[in-house]
């Protein structure tokens, strides 16, 4: 094969057995396709001519974002509470390891170095915590996380509450929310 008059097996990175098979029609130009693709693997093919050679990739992708995060949050992204809280809402929107998002969600609230209290950091432990079947505490922390929240965020909120979509609706329906909700936006739009 030309070009390779040096190539020595041993450093190969990677050494797949795959089978082709034929294609109907002719594929003029080398080309490349994630098929058959869902969340933790896809399948490589790779088209010419007239044959098809394909091969599956998997990872747990869950798993090593989570690492990641983990590594992440040991460096400079860890010295803010925005990362902590991405961390956090990921475990919270893919089902992950609730106790772990816990632990985010309180350093992006008290870490020493960029913990904040505002309504990112606040309403993310209410969901948290709601998720974990804590409804009270969830409750009283959503209070607060409203008074954080500024105008626009009351506002989105409202239209949420209107629209009834918002997975935030068990906690947003109390009534102590609904009255700290029109408490801070009424003085605002006078």
């Amino acid at each position: 094969m030309w070009g390779s008059f040096y190539y020595d097996d041993s450093e190969d990175a990677k050494r797949i057995v795959v089978k082709h098979r034929s294609l109907d029609k002719s594929v003029e130009w080398l080309k490349y396709e994630f098929i058959e693709q869902n969340e933790n693997s896809a399948t490589v093919a790779l088209l010419w001519e007239n044959r098809l050679i394909a091969f599956k990739i998997e990872a747990d992708v869950h798993q090593l974002q989570l690492a990641s995060f983990q590594r992440e949050l040991k460096n400079k992204p860890g010295f803010n509470w925005l990362p902590y809280v991405q961390a956090a809402r990921y475990c919270l929107d893919n089902n992950l390891d609730l106790n772990q998002a816990m632990i985010w969600s309180d350093q992006s609230i008290n870490e020493r170095f960029g913990g904040q209290k505002n309504f990112q950091t606040l309403s993310t432990k209410a969901e948290i915590l709601s998720k974990m079947g804590k409804s009270a505490a969830a409750e009283k922390l959503m209070t607060e996380a409203i008074t954080k929240g500024g105008l626009s965020i009351c506002t989105n909120m409202g239209e949420g509450l209107l629209l009834i979509k918002n997975r935030m609706m068990p906690l947003l329906c109390s009534n102590c929310i609904i009255k700290t909700i029109l408490m801070f936006l009424l003085p605002m739009s006078v």
